[in-house]
């Protein structure tokens, strides 16, 4: 039975991505950014715009059809509900955990940092 529990708590967390995040600098809170705005990805440059740090984000899931598209998704939408603009320093990686009895999922995890431009003008 426990180990049914077990099965059943990972599928049902496969179809939806743990996110955290960590506020970062010293800056006061900033408004969401509103669901139609694209929030861009930067993987090893960064906006030439100057910005403050708003968040460290990570998402994780189990992989599964879809899982990539959802879990970088959640994201972007965390990165929107802190006030984020774009994301920076984007990190994927994926490891394996086991489940129950020499069974193992494998795990999707996307980690970066949002920004917030310090300038209305400035577009990613």
């Amino acid at each position: 039975m426990k180990a049914l529990i077990v099965v059943l708590s990972c599928c049902i967390s496969a179809c939806a991505a743990q996110v955290s995040s960590t506020r970062l600098g010293t800056m006061s809170d900033f408004a969401p950014t509103p669901d139609s705005v694209n929030i861009p990805i930067y993987a090893t440059t960064v906006p030439t715009c100057a910005y403050d740090e708003v968040a460290s984000i990570s998402a994780e899931i189990a992989m599964t059809r879809g899982a990539d598209e959802r879990v970088t998704e959640s994201l972007r939408q965390r990165a929107r509900a802190l006030g984020g603009q774009t994301i920076i320093a984007y990190r994927q990686d994926t490891r394996d955990l086991v489940v129950s009895r020499g069974q193992a999922v494998t795990e999707l995890r996307r980690n970066g940092i949002a920004i917030r431009f310090r300038s209305q003008d400035c577009q990613h």
